[in-house]
């Protein structure tokens, strides 16, 4: 399949923007406890404002990952045999995400027992196995569990896109988006592999697909007008959230995924990415942002661990995030994508010919043909 360079760079950008949010989420909750305790001074204004802002702009990411999705699974008409596409997405995602989960889980072990009585390690396990079973074994983990129930949809919603016109598909697609918004953001769930969940995201798996068949032609102005009035959405969604922790209050519910700011905001970027014409590569980065999701959580988490045990207390979230911010994003970015490229030469030669891969698949009753 011919590479779209459009959509590579809106891989790599919304991966960088995960790795923001997660970054960044040390520097907010440390400013909002002090906010709730002491009030928003003027000298911590500047610094809590850049932190809100590099919290709220990334959040574009998750929804435009899920219609990058659909885009792509919805546009091949072989992702109807259901064996062929669950065999193909298990080697691709599941193996993947179980070999994480493992490695996560076995990281986090060490730190049930550390400082702790006894009785307190145990507590810290049975919690740690509590989310296995929620789908968080690390917490930006969950996104690929919600992936599951959503890739199990996934051959029922190409062959229901077939039964019906493509105008009709394409205002059903919307309607489960805009029914998904007032159902996510109005509820709560506790596992994030739930079938639940796995619908409400399908409206931005169908609305990907929909976007990219409907974008006609080309046209890099109207692009950066559409991905400039996303961003302003999204800054609308940083205006208020900076006006909650002003108040030193953390709901973040005016920038989770089904916000209807971060809907509208998501869907112009992924309409304006949609639209550019680019003719730079950017293969080979792209090729690994999936490999630097599943890794930069791990690396993030490392570094706190080291700079609390050599510093101590919430450091490094009393630095100036402003500026700190970006220094540990290019980090852990720039770590996480050494640390794909040796997971995926030792993976290349652990699984020679496909054999582990193989008998992955068959253990779970798949075949690739």
């Amino acid at each position: 399949m011919k590479r779209e360079r459009n959509y590579d760079l809106l891989r790599i950008i919304s991966t960088i923007a995960v790795v923001m949010i997660h970054v960044s989420a040390i520097w907010f909750g440390n400013a909002i406890a002090g906010i709730s305790e002491r009030g928003l001074s003027v000298t911590d204004a500047r610094s809590t404002y850049w932190i809100c802002l590099y919290n709220s702009l990334p959040r574009f990411a998750v929804p435009c990952f899920v219609m990058l999705s659909g885009a792509f699974i919805l546009e091949d008409e072989k992702n109807i045999e259901y064996k062929r596409f669950y065999a193909k997405s298990f080697a691709k995602i599941g193996i993947p995400t179980i070999i994480f989960s493992a490695v996560y889980f076995f990281y986090a072990i060490p730190g049930c027992f550390v400082g702790v009585d006894m009785g307190g390690g145990l507590r810290a396990l049975l919690n740690l196995l509590k989310k296995m079973m929620e789908g968080a074994p690390m917490y930006h983990l969950w996104y690929l569990y919600m992936l599951v129930g959503v890739y199990a949809l996934a051959p029922v919603v190409l062959r229901f896109k077939n039964s019906v016109s493509e105008k009709s598909f394409h205002k059903i697609a919307f309607v489960c988006l805009c029914w998904a918004c007032v159902s996510n953001w109005t509820g709560t769930r506790k596992i994030h592999w739930d079938m639940g969940q796995a619908f409400e995201y399908l409206g931005y798996f169908m609305a990907g697909y929909s976007i990219r068949k409907m974008s006609g032609h080309k046209n890099n102005l109207k692009a950066i007008l559409m991905i400039l009035f996303g961003v302003s959405f999204e800054l609308c969604a940083a205006g208020l959230e900076y006006q909650q922790m002003k108040a030193g209050i953390s709901g973040l519910q005016y920038v989770e995924p089904y916000c209807p700011l971060i809907v509208l905001a998501s869907v112009l970027i992924f309409y304006g990415f949609t639209l550019l014409d680019l003719k730079k590569e950017f293969t080979k980065l792209s090729g690994l942002t999936f490999y630097i999701y599943l890794i930069h959580g791990g690396v993030w988490d490392f570094i706190l661990k080291l700079f609390r045990r050599i510093k101590g207390g919430s450091y490094p979230a009393k630095l100036d995030g402003a500026v700190w911010i970006l220094v540990f994003v290019i980090v852990v970015f720039m770590l996480s994508c050494l640390l794909s490229r040796l997971y995926l030469y030792l993976w290349g030669e652990l699984d020679k010919n496909k054999r582990i891969t193989d008998r992955m698949v068959k253990a779970v009753g798949l075949r690739i043909d």
